[in-house]
């Protein structure tokens, strides 16, 4: 699988993994003021989306399937542990994998995401609303299938968490606040930060805010 990404600055690695139908330009005014603050930035993005390959078999999408690019993408960095940043979908996959292999994950910082469902009916629904809100995208519309919730693996492994945990959330952004409270109910030492004002992509609305709390949340670790 081929996959773009793109590496700035020097010091401990930051990966950044964007959302479902969105790219690695949505991490644009988050990247200088990282590098500024003494990290190296990675971000890329995921198969089916922009600048990487976009297979157009539908088995080519899946959950599974992006946790395994992230793991390429951490791993191909050559720096031992890094600090996983996710977005939306993106988030998701870093916690997937901090969960999975929490030997490759420094910190773990979750914006505007969830854990996923325990419910079979409340992931049927999710499933649904992905496959609708993904038409309106320029993705392969079986590109979808990276947003799919197959099971509860990821939401049921939350109290096993080790990484240490930041959760960003918009204020308006309500549908993931109920995710947020959860997640944040069921993992050891974890924080979470409202972003006043912002919607569902802070990151691009509001980048002062998530530059500040993703560079205070480092820095716990890197001092």
């Amino acid at each position: 699988m081929r996959l773009h990404l793109e590496r700035s600055g020097a010091g401990p690695v930051v990966v950044l993994t964007h959302g479902l139908g969105d790219d690695a330009s949505t991490w644009d005014a988050v990247v200088g003021p990282l590098v500024d603050a003494g990290f190296a930035v990675v971000r890329w993005d995921l198969r089916g989306h922009r600048r990487s390959e976009a297979p157009a078999d539908p088995a080519a999408y899946s959950r599974e399937l992006g946790l395994d690019d992230l793991r390429s993408v951490v791993t191909g960095t050559g720096s031992g542990p890094v600090h996983l940043v996710g977005h939306s979908l993106g988030g998701h996959l870093s916690l997937a994998l901090a969960l999975r292999e929490p030997a490759l994950v420094r910190t773990l910082t979750m914006l505007a995401s969830g854990p996923g469902f325990r419910d079979p009916e409340a992931r049927a629904r999710w499933d649904a609303d992905v496959h609708r809100v993904a038409a309106r995208f320029p993705i392969p519309p079986a590109a979808a299938g990276l947003c799919l919730q197959p099971d509860s693996s990821v939401v049921d492994g939350l109290p096993g968490l080790v990484p240490p945990l930041l959760q960003l959330v918009g204020g308006g952004d309500t549908r993931y606040h109920a995710g947020v409270a959860y997640t944040d109910s069921k993992v050891t030492g974890g924080a979470v930060s409202m972003v006043d004002g912002a919607g569902h992509h802070p990151q691009r609305t509001h980048p002062g805010a998530v530059v500040a709390a993703i560079a205070a949340h480092l820095g716990r670790v890197e001092r």
